[in-house]
């Protein structure tokens, strides 16, 4: 849980069994920020201890669940490695990791085999409903705004592969 104050730019963070979140200052240096554990929601148990944390201008917050750093083939560490290489500003996606198109009719397909054709197969399983609710959010928010145009990446190389 997260409550963030725009103009002290201070945030208050609780854990309800998510990993720490990531703080990527605005120099591109990634940290893991130490917050106390605390149950998921619904378990109950004690109440959740906060912390608050300074977030200097130009800083992105990066909240995240063990599902997008934690599958069958890669260990959570391992996963959260990753995902501080992919928030380093100085990484760039080569143009074959790239992918963009008019989302309709067929954005569901078309993002499905777009994955695939990646070779992360896990994230198969979750990119057609993400696909869907960015489509919907879209549209509801921009209506006749003509259709959006996402681009979708994936870096690096699927689970269980080496570089």
């Amino acid at each position: 849980m997260t409550v963030y104050d725009p103009v002290s730019r201070r945030c208050t963070l609780a854990r309800a069994g998510h990993p720490l979140p990531l703080l990527v200052s605005p120099d591109g240096a990634v940290e893991l920020v130490d917050l106390p554990a605390g149950p998921p929601l619904g378990l109950g148990g004690p109440p959740f201890e906060a912390a608050e944390i300074d977030v200097p201008e130009g800083s992105l917050l990066v909240l995240y669940t063990d599902g997008l750093v934690e599958w069958r083939d890669l260990d959570i560490d391992d996963g959260i490695t990753r995902l501080c290489r992919a928030l380093d500003p100085a990484v760039s996606l080569d143009a074959s990791q790239v992918a963009t198109w008019d989302v309709e009719p067929e954005a569901r397909k078309e993002a499905v085999r777009q994955m695939e054709a990646w070779g992360p197969a896990d994230a198969v399983f979750v990119t057609e409903p993400v696909v869907s609710e960015l489509v919907t959010n879209s549209r509801h928010r921009n209506p006749g705004s003509g259709p959006p145009t996402p681009a979708f990446s994936w870096s690096g190389s699927p689970p269980g592969t080496s570089r």
